[in-house]
This record gives structure tokens, C-alpha cells and sequence, in this order.
């Protein structure tokens, strides 16, 4: 992703697009838009709606977070900054997606703990039987 402190919902489309290798078509269809709303978004002409800021993320595989930050920032920046301290941890990097996507996956519903051994690259899962 460019190095933009607040990049906008346009920018986080084309760059997560060229990274994937996903054209508009591909992530119209995985939205259910056309693929000219996609382009629409792209260039400013219409803005990501708040209801499609989850499918967004999951299909060009970013934090939902970091997501509905873009869009809030675009239409109610305002509104944004009220609501911006109800999510403590703020966006989550790739790799920290990647690490809960496992834990919650292993853990398969049932209670867990996460252990980390402080210093050290080890992380063990405590799951309740």
C-alpha cells in the first residue's frame, strides 16, 4: 500500500487490486456491484457506502478497520474522530489479521488464551477442552 498517512477508499482499492492481481470486474462480482460502481469509487465520482466497507475488506483482504477509517474520513471525518476511540487497538497489521484468522480458527469456538513468552518468538494457544 502507499505510504499516505489517511489514504482514501480509492487508494486502498487500486493498491490492494494491483496486489492481488484483481481487475474491477473480479471485485464487482465478489461485491455484487458493476464493474463501472468500482470504477466509479475509484475515481471519486461515487463514494464506498458504509454498508459494503466489510465486503470490501474481506475481498481486497484489509482490515476492516483500517477500511471504514478511509471511508469516514472521506464522508464524515467528524463523525470519525467521535468514533475512532471506541476501536482501542486501531487497525490491524496483515500479519496480526493473519495471527487472530489462526487463533480464532484453532480454537474453533471454544474459550482460549493466548500465551506469549515475553522476548521471545513463541506464541502458544491455552484452549479450553
Amino acid at each position: 500500500m502507499n505510504e499516505q498517512i489517511n489514504p482514501t477508499p480509492a487508494a486502498i482499492i487500486a493498491d490492494r487490486q494491483r496486489a492481488l492481481g484483481l481487475d474491477d470486474e473480479a471485485v464487482a462480482t465478489a461485491i455484487g456491484y458493476k464493474p463501472t460502481v468500482i470504477a466509479m469509487i475509484k475515481v471519486g465520482s461515487m463514494r464506498l457506502p458504509l454498508n459494503k466497507v466489510s465486503a470490501f475488506a474481506q475481498v481486497l483482504k484489509v482490515d476492516a478497520v483500517m477500511m471504514l477509517r478511509a471511508v469516514m474520513l472521506e464522508a464524515s471525518p467528524e463523525l470519525w474522530r467521535a468514533l475512532e476511540p471506541l476501536f482501542p487497538l486501531g487497525e490491524l497489521a496483515p500479519a496480526e489479521v493473519n495471527l487472530v484468522r489462526h487463533l480464532r480458527r484453532l480454537a474453533a469456538g471454544r474459550a482460549m488464551a493466548p500465551v506469549v513468552l515475553e522476548g521471545t518468538s513463541v506464541v502458544a494457544l491455552v484452549v479450553a477442552q
